[in-house]
C-alpha cells in the first residue's frame, strides 16, 4: 500500500475540489509496503492522480527499510501512530494524506519561516475556493475542505511532540474561514496578523457572512441578503476587494455600486480596495488607515522592525509571482504570464 503526502497531497486535494478527480469514499489508516519502481506503480494504479512533472511524488513510509533510492520520489518517515481519519483511500493500493494531515505535512515542510505560506494554505483549505489551472482567475469556487473545529480536534489528537503540530496550531488560530478568493485571504492576513509577522493586528472580521435585508429595508433592494468580503459586524464596517477580472464589466460595476449604496443606507461603512490599493506602499497604508478609522481604533505606532515586516508581508502577499515560489501555493499547472498581468 502506498500513500502520498506533502506537496503531492496538496495537489491531489486541489484536483478533487476542482472536480478533476473523484472524491475518495473511505477514510482509514493504512499499512505501507513500498516496492521498487514506485513511480511506475503509482501512475499505473492511479493514473488520474494530479502528479505533475515539476513536483516529485512525496511518499510516507513507516520504516527506514522501506526507503528506496530514487531521484523521482521524495520519502518521509512516519513512525508515530496518527489520529484516525489521517488517510483517504483513492483507489486500491494508493491512499492520500487527509486534509488535516496534509496541513501538518506543510507545517513540517515550510517551518516557522514559512508561516505565511502555511496561513494561505490553511485559508484555502478552510475557504470556499481552491487554486486551479485553466481558469482566468487561477482558482475555482468550491465548498470548504475542512473546518477550524476539525483541525483543532485533529491537532489535539496528535502524539505529543509531533513535528509541525505547534506551528499548525498557531496557523489555524490566525487563519480565516470562508474566504472566497486568494485576494480576500491576502487582505484578511495583511490586516489581522500580529505586527511581528507583518500584519496590523486588527480584530478579525467574519469572512463572507450574509448581510440580511429585513422586511423594513426591503424597499431598498429586491435581494434578501448580500455577502460581504470582510465584515466587522459590531462596527457595521465592511471591507471589499474588487479584482480586475470579476468586477470590470459595466453590469458588474453597476451592481456593485447599487449594492454598496444599499449597504450604506442601512448604516454600514463600506471600504473598497482594488489591485493598486494593495500593491503600492502609500495607497496600501492609506487603505489600512481607513479601516482603523472606520473601526474607531487609533492606528498604533509601529517600530522600525515591525514596519519592515509589514512591507515585506505586503510584497509577499500581493505579488502574483509569489504564488509560484512554493508548491503549497502554486496552482496545479501555473500560468506565470497570466499572473503577471492579472492578479485576480
Amino acid at each position: 500500500m502506498l500513500f502520498l503526502g506533502y506537496e503531492s497531497a496538496v495537489q491531489y486535494w486541489r484536483a478533487v475540489r476542482a472536480e478533476l478527480v473523484p472524491f475518495p469514499l473511505y477514510s482509514h489508516a493504512v499499512v505501507v509496503a513500498n516496492e521498487d519502481h514506485l513511480l511506475k506503480e503509482i501512475r499505473e494504479s492511479a493514473p488520474m492522480l494530479p502528479i505533475k512533472d515539476q513536483f516529485a511524488p512525496q511518499l510516507l513510509v513507516s520504516q527506514t527499510k522501506l526507503i528506496h533510492r530514487s531521484e523521482g520520489i521524495g520519502y518521509h518517515l512516519c513512525s508515530k501512530t496518527l489520529p484516525k481519519g489521517s488517510f483517504y483511500q483513492h483507489t486500491y493500493g494508493v491512499s492520500i494524506a487527509a486534509p488535516e494531515l496534509s496541513l501538518l505535512h506543510a507545517a513540517k515542510a515550510v517551518g516557522s519561516k514559512g508561516i505565511v505560506t502555511l496561513l494561505e494554505l490553511c485559508c484555502e483549505f478552510m475557504g470556499c475556493y481552491t487554486l486551479c489551472e485553466g481558469t482566468m482567475r487561477g482558482f475555482v469556487e468550491c465548498p470548504p475542505l475542512v473546518t477550524r473545529e476539525r483541525l483543532i480536534e485533529y491537532i489535539g489528537n496528535l502524539p505529543r511532540g509531533t513535528r509541525g503540530g505547534a506551528l499548525l496550531r498557531r496557523a489555524v488560530a490566525l487563519a480565516g474561514e470562508n474566504s472566497r478568493s486568494p485576494r480576500e485571504t491576502e487582505c484578511f492576513l495583511a490586516m489581522t496578523l500580529p505586527p511581528e509577522i507583518g500584519g496590523f493586528n486588527l480584530p478579525c472580521p467574519t469572512m463572507n457572512p450574509p448581510i440580511p435585508i429585513s422586511e423594513e429595508d426591503g424597499v431598498l433592494s429586491d435581494d434578501d441578503h448580500y455577502l460581504a468580503d470582510l465584515n466587522w459586524s459590531d462596527k457595521n464596517t465592511i471591507f471589499e476587494y474588487d479584482g480586475d477580472f470579476d468586477h470590470s464589466s459595466p453590469s458588474r460595476v453597476a451592481r456593485d455600486k447599487e449594492r454598496r449604496s444599499v449597504l450604506a443606507s442601512m448604516g454600514h461603512t463600506v471600504i473598497v480596495a482594488v489591485k493598486d490599493s494593495m500593491s503600492e506602499d502609500d495607497s496600501y497604508l492609506r487603505k489600512i488607515a481607513q479601516v482603523f478609522r472606520a473601526l474607531d481604533i487609533p492606528m498604533p505606532s509601529f517600530n522600525s522592525k515591525e514596519q519592515a515586516a509589514q512591507f515585506k508581508l505586503r510584497r509577499v502577499l500581493f505579488n502574483p509571482i509569489h504564488h509560484f515560489a512554493s508548491p503549497y501555493i502554486t496552482p496545479i499547472i501555473p500560468n506565470r504570464e497570466d499572473a503577471k498581468n492579472d492578479w485576480d
